[in-house]
């Protein structure tokens, strides 16, 4: 006796197998008008209905086969990003009012990572994150007293970050944060998630509870043309001075 399966069903356990991504095709009779439906709801990467020629099964399948071997190509480069995090974080004494990376060790990374960028074509954003209120407050109570202002900007943007991404204090009143593998408008998002949190925040110094805005510069590299450590933190320095320049609260992509 012949078993039967359905075909949504196997489909559906073939992309649960383990964490790595699974290539799936499914292809339906002539006249399934539901094929895109069915295809989205048994996770397949692609469909084709009715008897494939050669030249289509073809084309879909390199197209699946790129897709894979991009997608393990990118989960490798991350997973040597932690790696070389957690040797960056055993090796660097970290910033300890802030939990951040010294600005020498920064520079190592994104200089390399500013490379590995544009020989391989992969995304890489920079976003530099300067706290309005510094200077007025420095004027007014002196930098000693300013620790709870960098301490509270610290922890917004630790929550905000992923694991491979690298923050840094880059000077008195600014953070400077590497993302990989970010393009420019994924890392304009981040800005997005600091600079909101950022309004809400409340910082208590020398006896006065301060509203904590920050002007935020971004720049990115897309994977398109050669990108340089120099031109990344060049633009977002100019993105920054914009904001700043206009009053603050606000975000520039460069």
């Amino acid at each position: 006796e012949t078993a039967v399966y359905s075909g949504a069903d196997l489909s559906l356990s073939v992309k649960s197998l383990g964490t790595k991504k699974v290539p799936v095709m499914v292809v339906f009779p002539d006249g399934a008008d539901d094929a895109e439906e069915v295809a989205k709801r048994c996770e397949a990467d692609s469909f084709l209905v009715g008897d494939p020629t050669a030249s289509a099964f073809g084309a879909l399948t390199r197209g699946l086969l790129r897709e894979v071997g991009l997608h393990h190509r990118v989960s490798y480069v991350e997973e040597r990003l932690r790696r070389e995090q957690r040797r960056y974080e055993q090796a660097a004494d970290l910033d300890e009012q802030t939990g951040f990376f010294p600005l020498g060790v920064f520079k190592r990374i994104l200089l390399t990572e500013a490379r590995r960028a544009s020989r391989y074509h992969i995304p890489l954003g920079v976003v530099l994150v300067g706290f309005d209120a510094y200077q007025p407050l420095k004027a007014r109570y002196g930098e000693r007293a300013l620790g709870p202002l960098f301490s509270d900007m610290a922890r917004v943007i630790l929550k905000v970050i992923r694991d491979i991404d690298i923050p840094v204090r880059s000077g008195p009143d600014a953070a400077l944060l590497m993302l990989p593998h970010t393009d420019t408008q994924g890392a304009k998002r981040v800005g997005d998630r600091i600079a909101g949190p950022a309004r809400m925040l409340r910082v208590e110094v020398g006896g006065e509870r301060v509203r904590a805005t920050v002007s935020v510069g971004v720049a990115g590299y897309d994977g398109v043309h050669e990108v340089s450590f120099a031109d990344l933190m060049r633009r977002a320095r100019a993105a920054l001075d914009a904001v700043r320049a206009d009053g603050g609260d606000s975000i520039e992509v460069r």
